[in-house]
């Protein structure tokens, strides 16, 4: 089976390890909160055109990319 997304390879994981990402992610919103400013990036400029190449919405985009390696992350460090 290929995952096509973070959400689906999550909703495979137990319980057990759902609660801890959970958990995790409860720390990181605490920290979102305190610090919930928008922040500018300097990004390439080939990463931008890439981006650009599906559509208007490339900053969002790079949000949604940004956010799910965060998660992704999250999970890696939730059995840590």
């Amino acid at each position: 089976m290929k995952l096509t997304s973070f959400n689906e390879l999550y909703e495979n994981f137990p319980d057990e390890r759902k609660a801890r990402i959970q958990a995790k992610v409860a720390e990181m919103n605490k920290i979102i909160e305190q610090h919930n400013e928008p922040e500018q990036v300097t990004i390439d400029g080939n990463i931008i055109a890439w981006l650009k190449q599906s559509g208007d919405d490339y900053q969002e985009r790079v949000n949604d990319i940004l956010s799910e390696m965060m998660l992704e992350d999250l999970s890696r460090h939730a059995d840590t």
